[in-house]
């Protein structure tokens, strides 16, 4: 197997073997494959592999019962009636606005889709200590359950 046949973008990273030359009259440049460390990994992975946008009530609540967030008790009321669980109600009740408080309610317990990007969202994953590569992991898991 050559180097060439080696490489794969999402686990190795090419890098300067020597300095560039210039021999018989054409630039030339040496490089090494080398494997990226792992937060060269990550962020490869968040580059390439984006988390889907939208993921439905149901993957939502799974999610969050498979990560220990919610109880399974309190996953099957928020798919089942709209219930918001005690996790995120505690995260709604911290919001000091009370317009943006009822605002939340009514998106939790209504919504039947929830958006990667969505303010509610990004704010929902800072509350329990996730920060953006968490968040979209999350999503992703969410997506195949």
């Amino acid at each position: 197997q050559t180097e060439a046949e080696a490489f794969d973008p999402s686990t190795h990273k090419k890098v300067a073997a020597a300095d560039e030359e210039i021999a018989a009259g054409a630039w030339e440049q040496r490089w090494s494959i080398v494997e990226m460390t792992v937060e060269e990994k990550a962020t490869w992975e968040a580059d390439n592999n984006p988390p889907p946008e939208v993921i439905s009530d149901r993957q939502f609540a799974h999610a969050l019962k498979k990560q220990g967030i919610l109880t399974h008790e309190e996953a099957m009321a928020f798919v089942q009636t709209g219930t918001i669980p005690a996790t995120l109600q505690a995260f709604v009740d911290a919001i000091p606005d009370q317009e943006a408080r009822e605002d939340a309610e009514l998106l939790l317990s209504g919504a039947v889709e929830f958006r990667f990007s969505h303010p509610l969202s990004i704010a929902f994953a800072a509350a329990n200590g996730m920060n953006d590569a968490q968040r979209a992991e999350l999503w992703r898991f969410a997506e195949m359950l």
